[in-house]
């Protein structure tokens, strides 16, 4: 039984270390996904990049 737990945490741990780096590749190009829908960005956020 104890090994299935470990088993189990270490899949979610990998599958949130996946998710992390997808995220932070995938990041840049959702905000400017955001911002090209929302419109024109306010100066200072992108002043502020």
């Amino acid at each position: 039984m104890r090994t299935i737990l470990i088993m189990w945490a270490r899949l979610m741990g990998m599958l949130v270390i996946a998710f992390l780096l997808f995220a932070a590749m995938a990041a840049p190009a959702f905000i400017d996904d955001l911002d090209a829908m929302v419109g024109p960005a306010p100066v200072d956020v992108v002043a502020s990049r």
